[in-house]
């Protein structure tokens, strides 16, 4: 990750947890970044963040500690947080034989970094960790442990439906999880129940929609799409009639339903089921799992190029929420669309966000023919030569190469400033030999050509 952008996330971070009162960190951006330099600050963000929030857990040596505590615990993490994955750990200790909590961040880039999960210690122990399984700002999943039994969990609960009550209790007896049971919608009334075997298997389920479920889960093993599509439905019917309104128990089968329209080739359906996993507030993990694929379709297989490009630039930003950096793949994909749709603007930001990225030799191919491409239809044809060069040395592929020859034979076409007619009809003569079907495409850019050039000419 650039230090810069750190630095920006991190204040994004200190605006949103501490408030600009406490004016520590505030000052200009360093000219020149250093490890220390993160490390420090890290150490004082999280000495007033657990002193704010957990201030039962503060300890004398969090200050007077403060070098054993920037070495030993922060430093390392500065360099994970830069070069490997974007998140860091707070500690209100360093000492094993103290009550301390430990509260992890990462990164959401668009809000700074986000508190996802809290661990509390006694005498060394885990007693307790909460986990924000669904970016609430606080615990959706909570799990207890046995105060004098190492990693022995004594009760485990989930708040599946974000509002801060649980609606899933798991049961244990000798540090074994026995079964859990559901209150769907928090009505008093458990509506399902599912037992375990020794090793964490479930072994019975009774509650609504479990014999459709079991169908469903059935024929999907045997690869039956269509019945798997069938009984899945039905189970949406089922939880439909539960609870009125949407809910989390109707994402999964809904993301089935669309792997296996998928799998029968069934593309123009995948619409709807998308639309339904991206009108569900709690179907965020599935419809992830299905913003690039579908959009992948819609651009390439089906020509639906505005949908496809709506679709992967969600597929963009909910992988920069997860990795802090954009996607190669995905920017590539978006330029492919904006170009086709000649938002030359908007292909070169798409092409810009994954500038200077380590690419592999097709990506550095296409990565120059769309920055080229967009750069002459944005009639930057300066620009637009270097990149349609390095993209021809860059391929093997003959039809690859005879689209660059073309696109060089119209760059000396259509600019003013490098108007050749001699060297634009050899590159279209090269493209040819490789490509004989570019021949429409070659006749019809010379044509209007002829065309403009007249129309220029008329009095």
């Amino acid at each position: 990750m650039p230090n810069e952008q750190l630095w920006k996330y991190l204040n994004l971070t200190e605006e949103k947890f501490l408030n600009k009162n406490f004016g520590l960190f505030y000052s200009n951006q360093p000219i020149d970044f250093h490890q220390e330099t993160i490390a420090y600050r890290l150490h004082s963000f999280c000495y007033y963040f657990i002193n704010l929030k957990f201030p039962n857990y503060i300890q004398a040596n969090h200050r007077n500690g403060m070098e054993s505590l920037i070495w030993n615990h922060y430093y390392s993490q500065a360099y994970t947080l830069r070069t490997q994955k974007p998140e860091f750990h707070c500690i209100s200790s360093e000492f094993l034989n103290k009550d301390r909590i430990q509260i992890s961040f990462q990164l959401n880039a668009d809000q700074g970094f986000e508190a996802y999960k809290w661990v509390s210690y006694s005498d060394g122990k885990i007693i307790s960790v909460g986990i924000d399984e669904y970016q609430t700002g606080k615990p959706t999943s909570i799990v207890k442990y046995h105060p004098s039994i190492q990693n022995c969990i004594q009760s485990k609960t989930r708040d599946t439906n974000r509002n801060g009550i649980p609606d899933i209790w798991y049961t244990y007896e000798n540090c074994t999880l026995i079964s859990h049971k559901e209150d769907f919608n928090e009505n008093g009334n458990i509506e399902r129940k599912c037992n375990y075997d020794q090793n964490g298997n479930i072994t019975f389920c009774e509650g609504i929609g479990e014999k459709n479920l079991q169908l469903a889960k059935q024929y999907e093993e045997q690869e039956d799409w269509i019945e798997s599509i069938r009984y899945y439905y039905r189970l949406i019917e089922d939880y439909n009639s539960e609870f009125k309104v949407k809910s989390r128990h109707i994402c999964e089968p809904n993301y089935k339903i669309l792997q296996f329209q998928y799998n029968l080739l069934n593309y123009a359906v995948l619409d709807e089921q998308y639309n339904e996993l991206k009108s569900n507030p709690y179907c965020k993990n599935e419809l992830k799992k299905s913003q690039i694929f579908i959009g992948i379709i819609n651009l390439y297989s089906l020509g639906k190029l505005s949908l496809g490009v709506d679709q992967l630039e969600d597929a963009n930003k909910s992988y920069k929420e997860e990795r802090g950096w954009d996607s190669i793949e995905i920017n590539l994909a978006l330029s492919y669309g904006y170009l086709n749709l000649k938002q030359y603007p908007s292909c070169l930001s798409s092409l810009q966000k994954i500038a200077g990225r380590p690419f592999n030799q097709k990506g550095r191919f296409f990565y120059n023919y769309y920055f080229g491409s967009c750069k002459l239809g944005n009639k930057q044809f300066q620009e637009a030569l270097p990149s349609f060069r390095i993209a021809l040395d860059s391929s093997k592929d003959s039809k690859e190469k005879s689209i660059v020859l073309y696109k060089l034979g119209l760059l000396y076409l259509s600019s003013p400033s490098h108007y050749d007619k001699i060297l634009s009809e050899k590159y279209f003569q090269s493209a040819l030999k490789l490509n004989p079907e570019l021949l429409p495409a070659i006749e019809n850019s010379q044509k209007e050509h002829r065309d403009l050039q007249e129309f220029s000419n008329k009095p």
